[in-house]
């Protein structure tokens, strides 16, 4: 609940398990958050991350890792095609000043690609 001025006023929020979507209750103890760091291309931590929580019903079938693996290969393929949209070329020219030499913005943005 919020109050008037957009505070949230609940002392309890619930997580959401990301395998499989369960709520995860107060007296779920085998939950965990997990926050898996991004590395840029020299591996390199970039100070970003990504949580994943996973509720004790995955833990205790033994499914955690798959499912971790899983939820980590779906979140490489997203972001992966949001970096192809943000560096294909119609994207890098309606973000060009006329200054620059467009030529060497595609050979940037086709280098970035493959």
């Amino acid at each position: 609940m919020q109050n008037e001025e957009g505070q949230n006023m609940d002392l309890y929020i619930p997580r959401k398990c990301s395998a499989t979507n369960r709520l995860i209750t107060s007296k779920d103890h085998a939950s965990v958050q997990l926050n898996v760091g991004h590395l840029d291309d020299r591996g390199v931590y970039t100070g970003t991350f990504t949580t994943f929580a996973l509720c004790g019903f995955i833990r205790a079938q033994g499914d955690a890792d798959s499912a971790l693996d899983r939820l980590w290969q779906k979140k490489k393929v997203e972001a992966r095609q949001d970096r192809v949209r943000q560096c294909s070329p119609s994207y890098i020219v309606d973000r060009l000043s006329s200054s620059l030499d467009i030529r060497f913005a595609f050979g940037h943005a086709f280098d970035l690609i493959f």
